[in-house]
């Protein structure tokens, strides 16, 4: 169970006026059918004297709100307008129903307090408004993705693409050398279920300019620790289940001069295992390679 709280600035200081309508907004989890906010199941929770309200999301992870004044009145400028073929006409949710809607998903974000205006499309990461916090993270490429032949994990994601409002989003690119596809060969099937999220991991300690008043955008190191430690345990499992079939004894095997010389490794292994031993090295160098 989670209590989040959302700081709500205003102008003109009348947040008692004003009601937050919140939902879910798992992209897996809600009603595809029943897809425009103002349909979906929400919870009302109103300012009170207060310039925040607190949020019990329960085991919910991703959600969104609006905000309305108690006579029904919103703010809006038109930024999230520019989404969609219907965004700003007759049927824009924005522009006729809601005004501004934010979004968190606290994987991404794993903090407890949250700031918003009613000026802007943006969630900060403080009250000094300055750092904007991301919603959510998807893989893009420069060419049309395509399957491996397998079970269709994408192999020409090259760029995250960070959102960082409803529909405005930054691409990093991400350098060949980087690129954990090309990086480490998925010789097993846990590299083409995981390397997405391991390829997260190129954001840790970066920070990106954004917006008309150059706003600073970075992941929350929290989330990318937990996906490295996450990342790390399954890579020590898979040097494990190797040496285990190699009949080695992991607390007598020597990491260094195997990497050293991995070809006179395999001399002295049966050629049955070759495939292992190259799961093993490239296991290694991917756990050796995880950023500190």
């Amino acid at each position: 169970m989670a209590t989040v709280r959302i700081y709500y600035s205003r102008a003109d200081n009348n947040q008692s006026d004003y009601d937050l309508f919140w939902w879910e907004d798992d992209f897996k989890k809600i009603d595809h059918d029943v897809f425009n906010p103002p349909t979906l199941t929400r919870a009302k929770v109103s300012f009170g004297a207060n310039d925040y309200v607190e949020i019990d999301t329960g085991d919910v992870e991703v959600f969104s709100w609006y905000i309305k004044r108690k006579d029904g009145v919103y703010d809006y400028n038109g930024e999230l307008s520019n989404y969609g073929p219907y965004s700003g006409g007759p049927t824009c949710t924005w522009t006729w129903e809601t005004g501004y809607q934010w979004k968190i998903d606290l994987n991404l974000t794993p903090q407890s307090n949250f700031y918003i205006n009613n000026t802007t499309p943006y969630v900060y990461r403080d009250d000094t408004y300055t750092g904007i916090l991301a919603n959510a993270i998807s893989f893009v490429g420069y060419e049309d993705l395509e399957g491996d032949g397998d079970n269709d994990i994408p192999i020409e994601d090259d760029k995250l693409r960070i959102f960082y409002d409803i529909t405005n989003y930054k691409d990093v690119e991400i350098p060949e050398e980087e690129v954990w596809f090309t990086k480490w060969e998925p010789y097993s099937q846990w590299y083409k279920t995981t390397i997405n999220r391991i390829q997260l991991l190129y954001l840790l300690n970066k920070s990106y300019t954004v917006g008309e008043n150059d706003m600073d955008l970075s992941i929350d190191a929290d989330a990318l620790n937990a996906e490295k430690e996450d990342a790390k345990q399954m890579l020590e499992k898979a040097v494990a289940n190797c040496l285990y079939k190699l009949g080695e004894v992991i607390a007598d095997f020597d990491e260094d001069a195997f990497l050293a010389d991995v070809d006179a490794y395999k001399a002295t292994k049966a050629s049955t295992l070759e495939l292992t031993i190259d799961y093993l090295e490239s296991s290694l160098n991917a756990l050796n390679a995880l950023p500190s």
